[in-house]
């Protein structure tokens, strides 16, 4: 899936499982409560296009200080996650010394895309909401369209996600059980 899409199960698990739904994700997505405030066309696309290099970046150097130099294992092995994301790197290296305009053209532009779309989505569900709420029902927004929900797997119904975190990943501390 990684080569498809250009994240890694362990980056998400890292950005989002670890770091949003434990209220750890400014290192992923920077400071962005200006841009939360209100929805905008502006806002969402700027707060995308901020955020995007770190969403790539910042889940390799956590995996590599928590699973090379610091060998923390839980809740992930970081040192796989940084394994991961080295093969992910590795594979799109072998691939640009083979294919460097297939990369160029369409690889990375993709990767990109995909990174871009998955900030706006975020943007959609957490805009106007209090994030640091205890109560999950301030903590997302939800989309009723028919065709979102269709083509994103029910993504729309965001504040089921953030009630049981637990039915959509591993359980670890701060997971309400179900």
């Amino acid at each position: 899936m990684a080569t498809v899409t250009g994240m890694t199960a362990s980056n998400w698990r890292i950005q989002h499982l670890y770091g949003h739904h434990r209220g750890i994700d400014k290192p992923y997505r920077g400071e962005r409560s200006a841009y939360l405030q209100n929805y905008s066309a502006m806002r969402a696309v700027t707060y995308s296009a901020i955020s995007l290099f770190e969403t790539i970046y910042a889940p390799i150097v956590e995996s590599f200080n928590k699973g090379i130099l610091d060998k923390i294992k839980t809740p992930i092995s970081y040192r796989w996650a940084f394994f991961e994301q080295m093969l992910l790197l590795s594979f799109v290296a072998i691939l640009m010394a083979w294919q460097p305009r297939l990369v160029l053209i369409y690889l990375l532009p993709w990767y990109f895309v995909t990174q871009f779309v998955t900030r706006y989505v975020d943007y959609l569900n957490h805009y106007g909401c209090d994030e640091a709420s205890a109560d999950p029902y301030a903590r997302a927004n939800n989309s009723l369209s028919w065709w979102f929900n269709f083509t994103t797997h029910n993504f729309g119904y965001h504040t089921a996600h953030h009630v049981r975190p637990a039915r959509t990943g591993p359980s670890f501390p701060g997971f309400t059980k179900p």
